[in-house]
């Protein structure tokens, strides 16, 4: 599943050009969204091009995290 703001979350430094680059893609097992209510904030620092995005997860969709092992990158 895909979920992204309607609102743009990049814009260029002269603000010419704006984009809606951040999303996030997620599983659910459910047809319930585990990730919803994407919205954008203007950052508090004015180097960032990039706006705040926050969203709501679902406590009932959210799993345990995998054993730390699992995420070690191969030597």
């Amino acid at each position: 599943m895909y979920s992204a703001t309607d609102q743009m979350t990049w814009s260029s430094p002269d603000s010419r050009r704006q984009a809606t680059l951040d999303g996030f893609f997620f599983t659910s097992d459910n047809q319930a969204a585990s990730l919803t209510d994407p919205s954008v904030f203007l950052s508090p620092d004015p180097r960032l091009d990039h706006r705040l995005v926050v969203v709501t997860l679902a406590d009932r969709a959210i799993g345990p995290m995998p054993a730390l092992e699992t995420l070690w990158k191969p030597c």
